[in-house]
């Protein structure tokens, strides 16, 4: 693993690869649960039993302590109306002052672990960012609070964990299938490591936290860099792949997709979702088809990614990147709102985001101390940002 000013996570060379504290990402994607790795990136080393039910309890209590009277229903009905509705209205569902919610949970013993206050916060959105990411993606479609407030009763009252409460409120059933959990686990995992502090999502928080705010203020942060090309493309990819199924007319979809990227490149036009700034080929996609293979998972909409993918990489030499596959999963399982991608996305991510966040209250205020900063400011490259 490449250092990046930390050891929580970073990319590696030989091979291509991410890894989470020294742990190739790919040995973790289909093998480790969510809560797992984020407990990796924390604390440098997986929980036990006793602590992986302790963190788990306290996500579950966290998703529980949203009524539907809570204020970010309202909040986000209100800020639905704006251009980009469903971004805007996770960031604002986030901006809610959550002390005295997080004083009324018992915080999880993590037995030789001292949970700071900032990590409890941390932990504590995290267990409620499905809450306020599925919601932002629900309401405007149907522009109706009560069947969103039917789905929060039914996810609350699920005997299971973090990623069958996601399913539950998201698409309004359970998983089908073991399978199917396996595969949303995996996307969650994939999303957790970055290239260290240089990711957009990580370098936000890490900066903000840094100047002092408010853990919720720096998770806002790094949900504000979920635009088209970070952590926003899914949204863009399944339209995308809706279009492709919808338009073809019984076609063969060989020849329809030929079509297709022939008319979107012929102006010039990139492909979102293809191409990656550090990889060839993005790895944690190859990790993502061979859990669809040991899976046996079958979907039409599979078939569109794998038929895309070929023709993209024999016309342009490209290939595509997590984006791609983690929206033709979440299509092929029913996540079927464009948002939702995005949402999945910004969960996995927010793994990152606490690990970083708390490692990066250990240092001064500024990042550096001043006699360095005096020495090596003029030698920060002008591209830098």
């Amino acid at each position: 693993m490449r250092y990046q000013g930390t050891d929580i996570d970073g990319p590696c060379t030989d091979p291509d690869g991410l890894g989470v504290r020294g742990i190739d990402l790919n040995e973790l994607i289909g093998s480790k649960s969510f809560l797992e790795c984020f407990f990796l990136a924390m604390y440098s080393k997986f929980p036990s039993e006793k602590q992986l039910s302790e963190l788990n309890r306290f996500f579950n209590d966290g998703f529980r302590s949203i009524d539907r009277e809570d204020p970010l229903f309202r909040i986000i009905a209100e800020v639905a109306r704006s251009e980009d509705e469903s971004l805007n209205g996770l960031i604002a569902g986030l901006a809610i002052d959550r002390k005295e919610e997080i004083k009324r949970l018992t915080p999880p013993d993590l037995g030789d672990i001292a949970v700071s206050e900032n990590a409890l916060s941390g932990f504590y959105f995290m267990s409620i960012l499905p809450i306020i990411s599925g919601a932002a993606a629900l309401y405007p479609k149907g522009k109706d609070l009560a069947p969103i407030l039917g789905r929060l009763a039914e996810a609350q009252q699920l005997e299971g964990n973090y990623a069958d409460r996601i399913a539950c409120f998201f698409r309004g059933r359970p998983f089908d299938t073991p399978g199917e959990r396996r595969l949303m686990e995996s996307l969650l995992v994939a999303f957790c490591a970055g290239f260290g502090y240089l990711t957009p999502s990580i370098m936000t928080p890490r900066i903000s936290i840094g100047s002092g705010v408010s853990v919720g203020i720096a998770i806002i942060a790094g949900c504000t860099t979920a635009g088209p090309w970070h952590l926003g493309t899914s949204k863009d990819v399944m339209a995308m792949f809706r279009q492709i199924q919808q338009e073809r007319n019984g076609q063969p979809l060989e020849a329809y997709v030929d079509g297709f990227l022939k008319e979107r490149f012929a102006g010039g036009r990139k492909l979102l979702g293809f191409g990656h700034p550090f990889f060839k080929k993005d790895p944690r996609v190859r990790r993502l088809v061979q859990i669809i293979g040991e899976e046996g998972f079958h979907h039409e909409i599979i078939e569109v990614f794998t038929v895309l993918s070929a023709a993209v990489a024999e016309m342009k030499n490209i290939y595509p990147n997590l984006e791609t596959g983690h929206g033709a999963i979440m299509l092929s399982m029913g996540f079927d709102i464009p948002f939702f991608g995005p949402s999945i996305a910004l969960i996995g991510r927010s793994a990152g985001m606490v690990a970083h966040m708390e490692e990066r209250l250990s240092k001064p205020a500024f990042g550096v101390k001043n006699n360095v900063a005096r020495n090596f400011f003029d030698k920060v490259p002008m591209e830098w940002l």
